[in-house]
């Protein structure tokens, strides 16, 4: 689960993989559940305010 930007600007979360993945790109706020691909090895988070994730 990933949620964030409750001041809806500039929130995005990139998986790095052999593929490289845009999981999440938006500028309103954003409360949602991402897949994550299985060869992840690294999460870029880009934001300006608070956010969370939870890896289950």
């Amino acid at each position: 689960t990933i949620k964030g930007n409750p001041n809806a600007r500039h929130f995005a979360v990139k998986g790095y993989n052999p593929n490289r993945n845009l999981m999440v790109n938006t500028t309103d706020a954003y409360e949602g559940t991402v897949r994550v691909a299985r060869n992840t090895f690294l999460l870029e988070i880009t934001a300006e305010d608070d956010w969370e994730i939870l890896l289950e």
